[in-house]
């Protein structure tokens, strides 16, 4: 799944792929503020007070290539989705993204923007 012009500046072949995570993204949100760092095969994220170090299982792009790229991730006592869509963010950043996950029973939708780490 290739971005759409402007947005592959900052990724490795100009492609939305495993590689992006693999390069690192920085994603975030504000009310509630959250941040995501990815890097390799790990992901930081930070809510509520709280910082979870997770492992990315799995890396799939939407069935026919249309729409995000969901990220499984999983830790001892956490998981998380993280999807990351090529729709440039209101703020100006290259990437849409979402955090679906919980805190204990309370499932936790959070938006925000994402953007190629920089090295």
């Amino acid at each position: 799944m290739c971005f759409r012009q402007g947005i592959a500046a900052g990724l490795v072949l100009g492609c939305f792929s495993n590689s992006a995570i693999a390069e690192g993204l920085l994603c975030s949100g504000r009310s509630p503020d959250w941040e995501m760092k990815t890097s390799g095969t790990e992901a930081m994220f930070s809510y509520l007070n709280k910082n979870i170090r997770f492992e990315v299982r799995l890396s799939t792009e939407a069935e026919g290539g249309a729409g995000p790229m969901a990220h499984t991730l999983i830790s001892d006592f956490d998981t998380a989705i993280l999807l990351v869509d090529e729709i440039p963010c209101s703020t100006g950043a290259d990437m849409t993204g979402y955090v679906l996950t919980q805190d204990r029973d309370l499932p936790i939708l959070l938006s925000g923007c994402c953007s190629p780490a920089k090295q």
